[in-house]
């Protein structure tokens, strides 16, 4: 990849840092990159590298505006060829939560766990010590599942989340952990 110079390749006119025209800087100049040339390989170092997660598709035909400058790939290739990718932003780490403030309950109570990700519409999966418990899919726009457990156990709470993006699918790292205590049933 085109890194002379100490400049990272840069995308430009997306709506985030992680989608737009590919720009690279090269014997002092940034260039366009031609799209017709520019493949799912190019634009997974690209994700990678500015830290964007992984790639999702690449894009020609100047869909992020045509750029100035020379363009790299092919000596017939101009502006109204320049291509883009679309990276995903990295899956963020699972946010795990009780709806109580005490993680302390009397047997025969319900606990409720919420967990939270970045990618509405995704699986979410909750694990007591390691162990899958259950999981549950999400609406196209919610970004937190809720969980009522009314028969659970003492232990460390975890969660985390799947998406399929394009047929390929990505797995967030896991939450933080959220201990749940139980005292022995209360006798009157």
């Amino acid at each position: 990849m085109y890194l002379a110079g100490g400049n990272p390749p840069k995308l430009v006119n997306g709506d985030s840092r992680c989608v737009g025209r590919v720009e690279l800087y090269y014997y002092d100049t940034w260039r366009t990159v031609c799209g017709e040339t520019l493949n799912m390989e190019m634009a997974e170092y690209i994700c990678n590298y500015l830290g964007c997660g992984f790639a999702v598709s690449v894009s020609s035909n100047a869909r992020f505006g045509e750029g100035s400058g020379p363009v790299v790939g092919r000596p017939d290739c101009g502006h109204g060829q320049d291509g883009g990718i679309f990276c995903s932003d990295p899956l963020q780490k699972a946010i795990i939560s009780l709806k109580t403030d005490s993680p302390f309950f009397v047997g025969g109570e319900s606990a409720q766990i919420s967990c939270s990700g970045n990618y509405p519409g995704s699986i979410f999966s909750l694990y007591i010590d390691g162990k899958f418990l259950i999981s549950r899919t999400t609406q196209e726009n919610i970004h937190t599942s809720n969980f009522t457990l009314s028969d659970f156990s003492a232990g460390n709470y975890t969660c985390k989340y799947t998406t399929h993006i394009d047929g390929r699918e990505f797995t967030s790292p896991e939450s933080e952990r959220v201990g749940i205590y139980l005292w022995g049933k209360i006798w009157v």
